[in-house]
């Protein structure tokens, strides 16, 4: 007996799980390619910069604010020193990724962003 499952896409639209698929991946062109027709969240969008840091460092410059603007509309109870603590930590992920990666997504559980 087989079983068929039909997935159908629509014309500019792909799944999360796709994106997502990409992400871990490290395919930072498809990635690109097709965020603007999801709605990434703040975590996604820092591992799309951890992404971005090795394969093309002059995009990292885009995509950190981008973080902060995900940052300012998602987190919650903000303080001030978690923006004093966003920008190095964003900088960092320019030479050490994993490390800088991992303090971004502490600050996002903290601030209750998933």
């Amino acid at each position: 007996m087989r079983t068929y499952v039909r997935v159908w896409f629509f014309a500019g639209h792909i799944p999360f799980s796709r994106f997502h698929a990409a992400l871990q991946a490290g395919d930072l062109a498809f990635v690109r390619r097709h965020r603007a027709s999801l709605t990434p969240g703040l975590v996604d969008e820092i591992r799309v910069a951890e992404l971005t840091a090795p394969q093309d460092p002059g995009g990292l410059e885009a995509q950190a604010p981008v973080c902060l603007r995900r940052f300012a509309k998602e987190a919650a109870g903000q303080k001030l020193e978690d923006y004093v603590w966003l920008d190095p930590a964003l900088r960092a992920i320019s030479y050490d990724p994993e490390m800088a990666t991992g303090q971004l997504l502490a600050l996002c559980a903290a601030r209750a962003i998933e």
